[in-house]
């Protein structure tokens, strides 16, 4: 019975061992299994490639600084005399407007320098006037007078005395009526009396306008001349006539007597025209030597209003006014002190759009021009409040902050926002370029090889190389590509891999 039990026990042992054997075989055929089909679709998933259609979007480029809100004009102002305190018209917190007066220094002695002034000022003004109406009242009217005279002498000496010796002196061909033995002197008279009807029809027009004339120094520059050179030529023309009189003969009608009135006539004419002339002469020196005088009186007025504006320039530097429309943010005097022109007492900021006042750096500050758009975010306000903002200065001189060279530049809002307060801190997105139907694709897809740019374009099943011409980077980190390949074509991203 005992060797029966062993015998079973050896074999129960043996079935064992078989049936460990067995499972352990049968595990290690399932792991094999496991890792073959994780294997599989690892390196199957491993070789997906993945690709990009070729398209035409915007290519915007974009830089992003941190920058400060500031007011778009700021000034401090101080006095530019010393004085006491009289008079504190605004407070702080106040609006101003441009002009207006915020603070006033005591003032009574300049005050009074000011009224002097303007007495001074008044009392030349009134010597002015005096010596103008003096002359107006009687050089004007005496020069007038003359003036007409002289055109009443003229028209006297031909119409009245020249005129007997023609048959028809107002035609175009006038003819004397007397025998002149010499034709040439003949047709010199005859021509020179048409030639004096053309004077007389120019020079009336002249006479007609001389009442309107209020002023004696456009009468002594136009009027005065025209007639006294008016009055030498129909002199000269009698001096003419008086001649070809001595040479004249009797003939026909025309006896010794009528040609002795007509001479007589001619030189009473002469006489008269040269009288005419030394009156016109007369008129212009008898004028009242107080003409001589309004030039230095003008001169004299001249100067007293300049002294009225040199003692209000002395009055203004006793107050303090607004440059410009604004916040009044600083007082720093009080009533009745004594304050001089070092210190500034009083600061105003600008009630306008506010600014942002950024360091852009060296790298970037060559894509900035005037006029590029930004999109700023307040952090006062969070994330998701957009402003407007533009460029609208760039400074040539660099500062060095942190040790790197940045250039100031100055930003202004589109619009104004009364939430808007100076010292916010602003986060900058300027736009540099914007450029419609661009191509653009991912920076993974392009690559180098022997120094030239390539892509690879999948074409049905089979991958194509292509030599490419690149552009910039885009904002988002695209690549600009301008000639190699099309659209609808499909790039690989990732062609390395």
């Amino acid at each position: 019975m005992l060797k029966l039990s062993v015998i079973i026990l050896n074999n129960m042992n043996k079935f064992n061992s078989f049936l460990s054997a067995v499972f352990i075989k049968k595990w290690f055929i399932w792991l094999i299994i496991i890792i073959g089909v994780g294997a599989f679709f690892f390196f199957k998933g491993n070789n997906t490639i993945e690709t990009v259609e070729v398209n035409k979007s915007d290519f915007v480029r974009e830089v992003s600084v941190v920058g400060t809100v500031i007011p778009s004009q700021e000034t401090n102002m101080a006095f530019d005399t010393s004085g006491r305190v009289l008079a504190i018209y605004k407070k702080v917190g106040d609006t101003v407007y441009e002009g207006e007066q915020i603070l006033s220094l005591e003032s009574q002695d300049v005050r009074s320098e000011l009224l002097k002034a303007q007495a001074d000022y008044d009392g030349e003004v009134a010597k002015l006037e005096k010596l103008k109406n003096n002359n107006s009242t009687s050089d004007l009217t005496s020069i007038k007078n003359e003036i007409r005279n002289s055109y009443t002498v003229a028209d006297d000496a031909i119409r009245s005395k020249v005129d007997q010796i023609f048959d028809d002196p107002n035609s175009r061909f006038p003819e004397t009526k007397i025998f002149i033995s010499k034709a040439d002197d003949e047709n010199e008279v005859e021509k020179g009396r048409y030639e004096i009807r053309r004077l007389f029809e120019l020079w009336d027009p002249q006479i007609q306008k001389v009442n309107s004339v209020n002023d004696i120094k456009e009468l002594k520059e136009s009027y005065l001349p025209q007639s006294k050179q008016n009055l030498v030529k129909v002199l000269d023309y009698l001096d003419l006539v008086s001649f070809v009189l001595s040479t004249a003969e009797v003939s026909g009608d025309i006896k010794k007597s009528d040609l002795e009135k007509y001479t007589s006539d001619v030189s009473i004419a002469r006489s008269n025209l040269n009288k005419a002339i030394s009156d016109l002469n007369s008129a212009v020196s008898n004028v009242s030597d107080t003409t001589q005088d309004i030039p230095f009186q003008e001169s004299q007025v001249k100067s007293a209003l300049a002294n009225i504006g040199q003692i209000q320039a002395k009055l203004a530097k006793n107050s303090i006014k607004a440059p410009f429309n604004g916040v009044l943010t600083k007082i720093d005097v009080e009533l009745g002190e004594i304050v001089g022109t070092t210190n500034s007492v009083i600061s105003i900021n600008s009630n306008n759009a506010f600014q942002i006042e950024t360091f852009v750096p060296e790298v970037n500050v060559k894509d900035l021009k005037i006029g590029d758009t930004a999109k700023v975010k307040l952090d006062a306000f969070g994330k998701d409040e957009i402003f407007d903002a533009k460029v609208i200065s760039i400074e040539p001189a660099q500062t060095v902050r942190d040790g790197v060279s940045s250039y100031k530049t100055k930003f202004e809002f589109n619009q104004k926002d009364d939430r808007i307060r100076a010292g916010m801190t602003a986060n900058v997105v300027i736009t540099t370029e914007n450029r419609p139907d661009s191509i653009l694709l991912p920076a993974t897809a392009v690559y180098k090889k022997d120094n030239f740019d390539y892509v690879k374009v999948l074409v049905g099943k089979t991958v194509i190389e292509k030599q490419v011409t690149i552009g910039n980077f885009d904002a988002i980190g695209n690549r600009e590509i301008i000639s190699g390949v099309s659209i609808g074509e499909n790039v690989l991203k990732n062609p390395n891999n």
